[in-house]
């Protein structure tokens, strides 16, 4: 049916935007933050019937506020930074006070899941109307909205990704020469060791492991990248051939980075993610990647499909019992 097609475009870009966000955040580099302000201005104003606009139009640098509408009384902040003291930043704002006395606030976290926000109890000196349980969005609260809409106002949301989130596709040709010069690059470090169990022998399906270690925002990008494992397999084949398995050199270094990560954090989505920013920022400012010529994309996608890899071999997350 038509609604599944356009749902499982949808669901595909939003999270793709979201691991984009979540990969620049890290970096501090803001540009798709503030683009994703008028996409999801344009989605908000679709399924839930409001007239928001850019609060800059109306006021240039408007403090903490990204979208409003006069009409409803309604302003709603687009943010990256999910903590409840972000909330409480926002609900101290004098503007709530004067200016957008009565507004209702909301928040739409396009970052990492929100849903732990919603139990806490804030600090909300000018009794600004804001129910945290009803009023905080993430993205997988706004896909769950769009599956429920009929199938001529989810083609109205499809069209709206369409025009926003048509992401530059990297051809097969160039990620079979760009991985082997990464790879490369990540065997130049000084970190070999002996790895136990290189070839464990996968008696799991890969959708199995994505459940079991409760990946929702990351599935994706692990179907996608999956479909590299025969490349990373012949590359790895080939760099062993030379007599030191490099291969256990980059799959130790990638567990080392994921047994260090999980003793701070605990949820899945974003431990996937930041394993791949900490191999990411650890590689885009040496120098022979610089003289390669390989963009910030490609060096992300590529980092995805060998941390992919990884997790496919068990070398980061739980095998499923």
């Amino acid at each position: 049916m038509n609604n599944d097609i356009y749902m499982s475009i949808i669901e595909e870009r939003f999270y793709v935007l979201q691991h984009r966000i979540l990969i620049r955040s890290e970096l501090n580099v803001l540009n798709l933050n503030l683009r994703s302000e008028n996409f999801y201005r344009e989605v908000f104003n679709k399924i839930y019937g409001y007239n928001l606009v850019n609060a800059n139009t109306r006021e240039q640098n408007a403090t903490s506020i990204d979208l409003i509408d006069t009409s409803k009384k309604i302003v709603l902040q687009i943010t990256s930074t999910v903590s409840k003291r972000k909330i409480e930043t926002t609900l101290s704002k004098s503007v709530f006070q004067d200016k957008y006395a009565g507004y209702k606030l909301y928040f739409m976290f396009i970052g990492n899941k929100a849903d732990k926000l919603k139990t806490k109890i804030y600090n909300n000196p000018y009794n600004v109307p804001f129910d945290p349980n009803l009023d905080i969005y993430d993205v997988d609260i706004i896909l769950k909205k769009i599956n429920s809409l009929d199938i001529d106002k989810m083609k109205a949301v499809y069209d709206i990704v369409e025009k926003y989130l048509k992401f530059p596709e990297i051809k097969q040709k160039r990620v079979n020469s760009l991985l082997p010069k990464v790879i490369t690059l990540l065997c130049s470090y000084d970190s070999y060791e002996p790895l136990t169990s290189l070839n464990d022998k996968k008696s799991f399906e890969i959708a199995e492991k994505i459940r079991f270690n409760h990946l929702v925002s990351s599935e994706y990008i692990i179907n996608e990248s999956a479909l590299y494992e025969h490349l990373i397999n012949k590359i790895y084949g080939e760099f062993d051939q030379s007599g030191k398995l490099k291969s256990q050199s980059i799959l130790m270094k990638i567990n080392r980075i994921y047994q260090k990560l999980k003793e701070e954090i605990s949820e899945g989505d974003e431990l996937f993610f930041a394993i791949i920013r900490t191999l990411k920022d650890e590689m885009e400012n040496e120098e022979e990647l610089i003289k390669s010529g390989i963009s910030i994309e490609e060096l992300e996608m590529c980092v995805e499909i060998i941390v992919v890899d990884a997790f496919i071999r068990c070398k980061i997350f739980k095998k499923p019992e």
